[in-house]
């Protein structure tokens, strides 16, 4: 059984990249594009790790943090940002 990652990240063109790399290395990859849609990938899943974007629309990457944190402490996150 493959890997499971959850790329959630607003920008569609990063997460078609991450995702397509992923896969070629044989991970499973979910994808969510807001905070919202993610954390409904997160409940619905098994994740073995969580790649998230700092900004998003609505709820922010660390609202989202937070959240996945509540839910589950055991899964790694990782935080992205092309932001300084």
């Amino acid at each position: 059984m493959p890997r499971t990652i959850l790329v959630i990240d607003d920008e569609q063109n990063l997460r078609w990249v991450l995702r397509r790399a992923l896969e070629q290395t044989g991970y499973e990859v979910l994808t969510a594009e807001g905070g919202e849609q993610g954390l409904s990938q997160f409940a619905r899943h098994r994740v073995d790790l969580v790649l998230l974007d700092l900004k998003l629309p609505r709820m922010d990457g660390l609202a989202v943090l937070r959240e996945l944190r509540r839910r589950n402490a055991q899964v790694p996150i990782l935080l992205l940002t092309a932001y300084a």
